[in-house]
């Protein structure tokens, strides 16, 4: 785990830092940058944690159970609840996710009956998807 340092920045300076790290994020255009950044500003812990966290998203939009998310990807159910929340504010990273990993493969139906998260549910229905629709594209209506 990452540890912070015991005296906690001043408020002002921590949304410098934060706006300098968003800027030299928006930056970034090439996928080789982005390699070269991640592996060198990110210990492998920290890669692997956010690419499960990822992974929780991309399961629960594909309807995964949270028993099933853990069970494939040995995570708690604490985590996956985080995922879930950040899906009810922020619609359009389910956006993002839908277009990059699970549009590819509607025309492949899932393995196993899927059902529906009700926060991937509420996210789906910020941006305009019908949740019917959706799922039917994905061979489970």
């Amino acid at each position: 785990m990452t540890k912070l340092p015991k005296k906690p920045l001043s408020i002002k300076k921590e949304n410098k830092i934060l706006a300098d790290f968003d800027r030299f994020l928006a930056a970034i255009d090439k996928k080789d940058d982005w390699q070269i950044i991640c592996e060198s500003l990110l210990t492998p812990t920290e890669r692997l944690v956010l690419a499960k966290r990822l992974q929780v998203g991309i399961l629960l939009l594909k309807g995964y159970s949270y028993q099933k998310i853990e069970q494939e990807l040995d995570t708690s159910a604490n985590t996956i609840s985080r995922i879930g929340n950040i899906f009810s504010r922020q619609p359009q990273l389910v956006v993002l996710i839908y277009f990059l990993f699970i549009y590819p493969e509607e025309d492949k139906p899932p393995k196993e009956k899927l059902s529906t998260h009700p926060r991937v549910a509420r996210a789906l229905k910020t941006i305009g998807f019908k949740e019917k629709t959706f799922y039917e594209k994905l061979g489970q209506g």
